[in-house]
């Protein structure tokens, strides 16, 4: 019996320090060009290791190529284990429109958009203003509405350039970052023109969409549960206000 006991002890304690071996490595999976690419690597490894074994991977040594996670460029003096997510988008520099970065948005494209009526009881960090009006997820840590749905009005606004400037938008709350999710418009004429990665990254299309938002009590809201996200690399809106 004695044995008996010695000898599990001995085989729970190996699985154990399998266990340990094993949460040491992160598979990264690289995206390009409709191909999906598995490295295995440390966690506290930097990218510029990561990139490497990309390039040997891919045959790609010469290439130069921009690491996009979750719309941010990751910079490679960066370690693996400071982002959450390890599924990477992977494009030639040549393949962005003036060196702007794709970001996860709302697919406008699909056009479906919901009456969201206004009322006298939104919270502070959900006030709306007539033409423009962003929505994102705030980070702030600190702030009431941390993670929250939160509504930048761009007030006295008739042109947007989401690419080009999502980072001014700042939480109504806490003035710290969001992250820029879809949009609304009140009370204007609308027209939003982009250009969306489709088919796994492997190509790209153009889009435009008009409208009008001309019920002085509701926003129209593209809600991303029913138009679904895409990865955008150009969206520009135009507002004309009623």
């Amino acid at each position: 019996m004695g044995n008996s006991e010695q000898k599990l002890r001995k085989v729970d304690a190996g699985l154990i320090h399998e266990e340990k071996i094993k949460d040491e490595k992160k598979n990264v999976r690289l995206k390009f060009n409709g191909t999906t690419y598995n490295v295995v690597c440390d966690k506290d490894e930097l990218f510029s290791s990561v990139f490497e074994k990309f390039k040997n991977k891919t045959e790609m040594k010469d290439q130069n190529l921009l690491f996009i996670a979750q719309g941010n460029k990751l910079n490679s003096e960066m370690k693996l284990n400071q982002i959450k997510s390890t599924n990477i988008d992977v494009y030639k520099e040549g393949d962005l429109i003036g060196g702007l970065f794709p970001i996860n948005f709302v697919d406008i494209s699909k056009q479906v958009h919901e009456e969201h009526y206004l009322t006298d009881k939104a919270p502070s960090y959900r006030i709306i203003t007539q033409g423009i009006n962003i929505y994102g997820i705030c980070k702030g840590k600190k702030c009431k509405a941390y993670k929250k749905e939160v509504i930048v009005p761009k007030k006295k606004i008739t042109q947007f350039d989401l690419l080009k400037e999502k980072d001014d938008l700042e939480c109504p709350e806490c003035g710290g970052i969001i992250i820029p999710k879809t949009l609304g418009f009140h009370l204007c004429k609308y027209k939003v023109i982009g250009k969306k990665f489709i088919n796994d990254n492997d190509k790209s299309e153009r889009f435009k969409i008009e409208g009008r938002a001309e019920n002085k009590d509701s926003i129209q809201y593209f809600n991303p549960d029913k138009n679904g996200e895409t990865m955008v690399v150009e969206l520009k809106i135009e507002v004309e206000y009623l």
